[in-house]
């Protein structure tokens, strides 16, 4: 197995098309240890993390006597304002990222991936707190970018990626200018961010798509709904649209000689205008299986477009499911 490597934009940094995402990676066993180890031996050379992930202690443990500990990129979720908190705070913005330097065991956080909530947990897909959003965008971004400049020049930081959660807020965060990556769900369902590729490629922005595998939905082991057992989070109502959706991909994977996973991974690969995967391997096998199928012979891309278009007009039709759609 060889990794494959992609620039992130216009910056300098070269990251593997799979980031390590260890969100819910496994403590028994020591299994989270060596799901890390494992991508780094296999070439892996990007971590994303995040201070809310209950992991991230182990995290640092697992990198704080490792040998290419310095060699690895950093990506780091960083989120002010949080949930129903009127303004951009600096000194947590900060506070996250000294945090996050010490427990990582780096001297620089590669990209910082920003998060602006500022409403309420339930209302950040909605119309409403969109909009409210956006109204906060230039005084965020402002306050945001002092402190962020300060610690550029400090060499503790590199570059600043958006974590626009809606496509409104993406639009409004690629015409700033100022952010140098894109970070956004992007999976053969979950395809809305994929109108940004042409605009993220003029302005030279790099794109990190994360849960590309969409939670587990676009695995194998859950692609037959009705073998999950009963108490099964997919089992429920909310993700019926979704495994609506799966059907309609079932009916390319026909077509192919390839696993659900294999098939989801490529999708998202086969435009060379993604930089990276951020995908959560909890144990060595997961690794193995990801960097495997990243192995440079991605869908055609007659097949990825038929694939955005039959999702895209299901969704049209239906109005179903999507977070954008809220």
């Amino acid at each position: 197995m060889v990794m494959n490597y992609r620039k992130l934009g216009k910056t300098d940094l070269t990251l593997s098309e799979i980031t390590f995402g260890p969100m819910r990676f496994e403590t028994e066993e020591k299994n989270g240890k060596n799901a890390l180890d494992q991508a780094i031996d296999l070439g892996v050379n990007t971590i994303h993390s995040s201070y809310e992930y209950k992991t991230i202690d182990l995290l640092g443990s697992c990198l704080k006597e490792h040998p290419k500990r310095h060699e690895l990129n950093h990506i780091i979720k960083v989120s002010t304002p949080e949930f129903d908190q009127p303004k951009f705070d600096k000194q947590l913005f900060r506070k996250r990222i000294e945090d996050a330097l010490r427990t990582l065991h780096t001297d620089r956080i590669d990209v910082v991936q920003h998060l602006q909530r500022g409403v309420s947990q339930k209302a950040v897909f909605h119309k409403e707190g969109n909009a409210k959003r956006i109204t906060m965008f230039p005084e965020v971004l402002e306050e945001m970018l002092d402190i962020f400049d300060d610690m550029k020049k400090e060499g503790k930081v590199g570059y600043l990626a958006s974590f626009p959660m809606t496509t409104e807020y993406g639009a409004v965060a690629i015409n700033s200018k100022k952010f140098d990556a894109l970070v956004g769900y992007y999976n053969a369902i979950e395809t809305d961010f994929e109108q940004f590729f042409p605009a993220l490629e003029e302005e030279k922005m790099g794109f990190i798509a994360i849960r590309p595998l969409l939670r587990g939905l676009l695995t194998d082991r859950r692609a037959n709904r009705k073998d999950l057992p009963a108490d099964d989070t997919f089992k429920g109502a909310d993700w019926d649209d979704a495994y609506d959706l799966l059907s309609k991909i079932n009916s390319f994977l026909q077509e192919m000689d390839m696993s659900l996973e294999a098939f989801a991974i490529k999708f998202c690969l086969a435009d060379p205008r993604v930089t990276t995967l951020v995908m959560g391997l909890n144990n060595p096998t997961q690794v193995d299986v990801a960097v495997q199928q990243a192995d440079g012979n991605y869908l055609d891309d007659e097949v990825v477009r038929q694939v955005i278009n039959t999702i895209n007009r299901h969704k049209k039709e239906r109005k179903t499911w999507s977070p954008f759609n809220k």
